[in-house]
Parts: C-alpha cells; sequence; structure tokens
C-alpha cells in the first residue's frame, strides 16, 4: 500500500513536471510571437513615417532650392529695378522663411517619432525582462519538483527494500516454524 503511495506521488510528480514543460515552451513561443510580431508592426510605422517625411522634406527643399535659385537672379537684375526687386525680394524671405518654419516642423515631428520609438522600445525590454523573470521562476519550480520527486523515488527505493527484507525475514520464519 505504501508503494502504491509513492508511486502514484512519483507519477503525480512526472505529470506536473511534463505541464510545467508545456507551459513553459507555450509561454516562450507566445512571448517570441508577441515581440516578433510587435517589433515587425513598429518597423512598418517607422518605414511609413518615414518615408511621408522624407517626400515633404524632399518638396520642401525643391521649393527651397527653387526660392532660392529666383532670389539670385533678382539680386542679379538689382542695379535695374531696384524698388521691384526689393518687393521681390520681400516676398522670397517671407516664402524661404515659410519654408524653414516647415522644416522645423518637420523636424520635431521626426523628434516626436524618435522618442515615442524609443519608449515604445523601452516597453518592450521591459516585456522581456518580465517574461525572463517568469521564466526563471518556472524553472526554479521545475528544479523544485525534480528534487521532490527525487527524493520520492529515494524513499520508494528504501521502501522497496525494507519491504524485500522484511518479506525474505517472514520467508525464512515459516521455512523454520515448517521444520517444528
Amino acid at each position: 500500500e505504501k508503494q502504491e503511495e509513492q508511486t502514484n506521488v512519483c507519477d503525480d510528480l512526472q505529470n506536473k513536471v511534463k505541464t510545467l514543460e508545456a507551459n513553459l515552451t507555450a509561454e516562450e513561443e507566445a512571448s517570441a510571437a508577441s515581440q516578433k510580431q510587435q517589433h515587425e508592426l513598429q518597423e512598418e510605422t517607422l518605414a511609413k513615417e518615414q518615408q511621408r517625411l522624407t517626400e515633404q522634406i524632399k518638396e520642401i527643399e525643391a521649393n527651397l532650392s527653387e526660392a532660392t535659385a529666383t532670389k539670385e537672379e533678382v539680386h542679379a537684375e538689382f542695379g535695374k529695378h531696384k524698388a521691384a526687386a526689393l518687393e521681390k525680394e520681400e516676398e522670397l524671405t517671407k516664402v524661404n522663411d515659410d519654408l524653414q518654419g516647415k522644416v522645423k516642423t518637420l523636424e520635431a515631428n521626426l523628434t516626436a517619432e524618435e522618442e515615442a520609438s524609443a519608449a515604445s522600445q523601452k516597453e518592450l525590454h521591459e516585456r522581456q525582462e518580465a517574461t525572463l523573470a517568469k521564466e526563471q521562476q518556472l524553472a526554479e519550480q521545475l528544479k523544485e519538483i525534480e528534487a521532490k520527486l527525487s527524493e520520492a523515488t529515494a524513499t520508494k527505493d528504501e521502501v522497496n527494500s525494507e519491504f524485500g527484507t522484511h518479506k525474505a525475514a517472514s520467508l525464512q520464519k515459516q521455512e523454520e516454524q515448517t521444520k517444528v
């Protein structure tokens, strides 16, 4: 009866070990899939935003280049058309200022995107650390169960050994009584 009880305890512990191993594997796979999906989504979002900002910057640079070229033409004609040139120069300065303001705005937006990305990376890192801590906790639980299983197996072996000794003594006693 005691041996059967020990066998049941061993079986239960082995089942718990298998369950914990399966849970640990599933958790690792889920964590890896989640991290991969989040990383891909971040990359896709950043790539789209970078492309949009790059196109805007190119457009502004083209406008700025065109404005600069026009401004230089006006300076060449300045001697002949001083009054008209001054008016045109003011307009170009305004366009230039507007474009520079837009560039600053785009740079600020880009900085904000980079900060958001850094915060997202930090959050991802924290999740990874939490997952690692949970994996370590599960590994420690697994070690405890394995130690208990080992102890139960040793106890089972002791019980079997004692049972064999008692059985041998009992058989010897029976033979002695049979002789008498």
